[in-house]
């Protein structure tokens, strides 16, 4: 089974150029612009080692991170609603990951990345079932590892320092690499000391993950016992170990130059016949962890051939093979139950039900009861949408709807009723339905441009109007945001006659912008002015020429003209303020496909763990049952 592992590290160069070679802007977008949501990064045996390191980067950058395995989730050790998971398979076939996976999602995560280094995986197919799902796939020359993970990990801990890592070091070339590692020092090291039982590996700062994978191999390997510590924690009492051991055991270094003067200090003070092997890297950023990684495969290699196991393929079990491929999830036991519907749609209301009392709970899930019961019975003549993250994903923002969202809406507008789109953007959105919808059925959609400032139907191709000069205090905030030194790079500013709309060039920095922008508006102090967020944008709005909601009393001339019911179905995805559905889901029938208010009456989420925005959409409007015998339809969810 596998392969030498001493032919295995004869790819780790062309691996290591290989993965400083690869794209990876996309990855380090998604994974940035969610940052402000904590991270689990999951994975099993090799891959583990990958997402200690995954979790070390995000927390050295100030992101909450925790490195877990597909166990945690299937027990729900981790409550894992609306956060990042992050899954790293180089193979993305194993059961593990593949049924931890689905467990996650019917959490309801706020985003699900995972990570391959094989095209066409499983894995990736599991991904695109799931809006949250986004896949990345590498596709990895030296094709798969031999019994323990090595150039997989190579091209892990590269291509993930490369997508997090903010630090400027220098770049791993494989010749430095082999210039640190001291083949011969480790040899003679290994020649003296390879009967050793346990061997105790310190580790500090960027050295813990590369700790974790020693023990992983020497684990899977049989190589031998081996426990961890970092320099510190080694001395509140895991020094004791060699008072009652030391004869079978030896120190295992891991140095960078972050803790070498600590390292020192430590090995100074323990007796000088407690053999130690000094791993040292000169690199004191996360750069340093893949030449100490490959270093430490050196030292594995080298106590193999001494212990005449070749790592690669040191011989399974015919039961080894049985535990790895073991469908375990009906197995297992869980104190609590995350993931049934009632639970996920308070959950997205208040975050922690188990945390409510008792009569805090019950009026939850009576509002809940009413609510979808409210939907089932109305008769409903419409629906207002809200148009970027509902109608039209992020990714065909530039494109326009759908060819299955055109078809849900133009089947709405077939059968009689009528449908309005509440937005913040301009002509765009006419143009975009004008292409979609049979023009027959123009007079039956309503667009309400630029927040509701101007509303028309979409017929009208002279609406919206830009003729009106831009209101006074937007013109103001424009300059003040135009002149602001930290702001006239990063920003692009469309001023309307009642709206400021600002788009960042990077939205990794979007965090950090908003609060310079949310500041400028308070110093300012100007009345009647509201800040709004969209799924790619803010808008600056002056309140009282711009709502949502502005598009109702249009609706209810249109609806009567065409016989329907006065009562109408509002579906956004921004409904916490200050998204820029907050007015709008506030209707007492209103449902997002994301961000929910925490408003017990009105602004549930209702769809599926998993679905999100435009997937969510399609699935309320797969659940409209139609009544035709009154001209009318209801939402049985």
């Amino acid at each position: 089974m596998g392969r030498p592992f001493e032919k295995e590290l004869l790819n780790v160069e062309s691996t290591l150029a290989w993965a400083l070679d690869q794209k990876v802007e996309d990855l380090k977008n998604t994974i940035l612009a969610n940052s402000d949501r904590p991270f689990y990064v999951v994975g099993s045996g090799g891959s583990f080692s990958a997402c200690h390191y995954v979790a070390d980067l995000l927390q050295y950058h100030g992101f909450s991170a925790k490195a877990i395995t597909p166990l945690y989730i299937h027990q729900n050790r981790v409550r894992i609603f609306n956060t990042n998971l992050i899954f790293i398979s180089a193979g993305g076939r194993n059961t593990d990951i593949l049924s931890s996976y689905e467990s996650a999602i019917s959490q309801d995560p706020n985003l699900a990345i995972s990570i391959s280094l094989k095209i066409n995986s499983p894995l990736k197919k599991l991904s695109m079932n799931y809006s949250i799902g986004k896949h990345y796939e590498f596709d990895l020359p030296t094709g798969k590892d031999g019994f323990l993970a090595t150039n997989s990990l190579i091209a892990f801990f590269t291509l993930m320092n490369e997508v997090i890592s903010l630090d400027k070091g220098r770049e791993n070339t494989f010749s430095q690499i082999m210039n640190e590692i001291q083949l011969s020092y480790i040899r003679l090291f290994v020649k003296q000391n390879f009967r050793k039982k346990t061997f105790i590996v310190l580790y500090g700062s960027w050295g813990s993950s590369v700790a974790v994978d020693l023990e992983s191999k020497f684990s899977e390997a049989a190589l031998g016992n081996v426990l961890l510590s970092d320099y510190r924690n080694f001395g509140h009492g895991r020094h004791h170990w060699f008072d009652k051991q030391a004869k079978d055991s030896a120190i295992i270094m891991l140095i960078t130059p972050a803790e070498e003067k600590l390292a020192n200090r430590t090995i100074d003070i323990l007796p000088k016949s407690i053999p130690h092997l000094k791993l040292l890297v000169d690199d004191a950023t996360s750069n340093g962890s893949i030449p100490l990684l490959i270093q430490s495969f050196y030292f594995v290699n080298e106590i193999g051939k001494r212990k005449n196991i070749d790592p690669g393929r040191p011989g399974v079990p015919p039961y080894g093979s049985k535990l790895y491929n073991l469908k375990y999830k009906k197995l297992l036991k869980s104190s609590r139950d995350l993931s049934s519907k009632e639970y996920l749609a308070i959950s997205r209301k208040v975050q922690s039900p188990e945390l409510l009392n008792e009569k805090e709970a019950r009026l939850w899930n009576s509002g809940l009861k009413v609510f979808i019961g409210l939907l089932s019975t109305t008769k409903f003549g419409g629906i207002i949408f809200d148009y970027d993250g509902t109608l039209c994903s992020s990714e065909n923002r530039y494109k326009g709807i759908s060819s299955e969202i055109s078809k849900a809406i133009t089947k709405i507008v077939e059968k009689g009723f009528v449908i309005g789109v509440a937005t913040g953007r301009g002509k765009s959105v006419r143009e975009d339905f004008q292409n979609q919808i049979p023009q027959k059925y123009w007079n039956q959609v309503i667009i309400g441009y630029y927040n509701g400032s101007d509303i028309g139907m979409l017929s009208d191709s002279k609406i919206p109007d830009s003729t009106t000069e831009p209101h006074a205090s937007l013109k103001l905030i424009a300059k003040k945001i135009k002149e602001h030194s930290l702001l006239k790079e990063k920003l692009e500013v469309e001023l309307r006659p009642f709206q400021l709309t600002i788009k960042i060039t990077n939205k990794i920095e979007w965090q950090y912008i908003r609060r310079i922008v949310a500041h400028i508006l308070m110093s300012i102090n100007l009345p009647d002015i509201q800040m709004l967020e969209s799924s790619h944008s803010c808008d600056i709005v002056v309140k009282s020429k711009a709502s949502k909601l502005n598009i109702l009393p249009l609706y209810k001339e249109v609806a009567a003209k065409f016989n329907c019911s006065q009562e109408l179905l509002c579906i956004g995805d921004r409904g916490q303020w200050p998204g820029n559905d907050f007015e709008l889901l506030t209707h007492k029938y209103s449902l997002s496909v994301d961000e929910v208010s925490p408003d017990i009456a009105s602004c549930w989420n209702l769809a599926d763990a998993g679905k999100r925005n435009t997937e969510a959409t399609l699935d309320y409007l797969s659940k409209i049952k139609w009544k035709n015998s009154d001209h009318s339809f209801s939402l049985v969810l």
